[in-house]
């Protein structure tokens, strides 16, 4: 299951004419929630910001603090803004965890439809995390003064990976961690525990942490929804 935690702010913003599809959840706090817990559920605290005069949105992976930032979601299109950010997620831990060594480009589609077979339930509810919140605000300052110093927020995926790739290797605490942690390492071990290693085969890992190729192809998770 894939839950987006909606701040209020991107919760108004995504939601249509009647409402849908924000829910109002039955536990309060992430971190008391089951599917959180035990760890069947890919939780993200998902929030809006305007800078430059435009929406932009804040993606956040509670457990690794990995942040996808999106800019260009229309107002009211939650379907439009699963498949964009599903697609830049894919994409991103594909490339990354093949930089990584932990899984290689050959595993690409077998990745993207394991995640996709364990994800197809989602759910949207309003609901935050203080902790998680203020690394976002941070990301918001680091992208407001990116807009400044390039004249511009980042254009496309490929220029909005690039920013991400800066604020995802800033070191993080957190209450739960003690020893501070770099998001995109925490993220990419996330990612194979979740979605690679039941599909990778052990014994080209050595090889593959050696030669840590990294993919040119792209992944549409769209071609693999049923």
């Amino acid at each position: 299951m894939l839950v987006f935690n909606c701040t209020k702010a991107f919760a108004a913003f995504i939601a249509d004419a009647q409402g849908a599809p924000v829910e109002t959840p039955s536990i309060r706090m992430i971190a008391d929630d089951p599917s959180f817990c035990d760890g069947t559920a890919m939780h993200w605290v998902v929030h809006l910001v305007k800078i430059a005069r435009r929406n932009c949105v804040i993606a956040m992976h509670v457990r690794s603090r990995y942040a996808i930032v999106m800019v260009g979601v229309r107002k009211g299109d939650f379907s439009g803004f699963v498949n964009a950010f599903c697609h830049r997620l894919v994409n991103e831990m594909v490339f990354l965890c093949a930089e990584e060594g932990l899984v290689g480009e050959e595993y690409a589609s077998l990745v993207a439809e394991n995640f996709v077979d364990k994800h197809q339930v989602i759910l949207a509810c309003v609901r935050g995390d203080r902790s998680v919140q203020a690394h976002i605000n941070d990301v918001s300052l680091a992208l407001e003064s990116e807009a400044g110093d390039m004249g511009g927020l980042p254009v496309g995926p490929d220029e909005a990976f690039d920013f991400g790739r800066h604020v995802n290797a800033l070191l993080r605490t957190t209450r739960e961690s003690r020893d501070s942690f770099y998001p995109f390492e925490v993220m990419c071990e996330h990612w194979f525990e979740d979605v690679c290693v039941e599909i990778v085969d052990p014994e080209v890992l050595d090889r593959l942490s050696e030669e840590k190729t990294v993919p040119d192809n792209v992944i549409v998770l769209a071609d693999y929804r049923k």
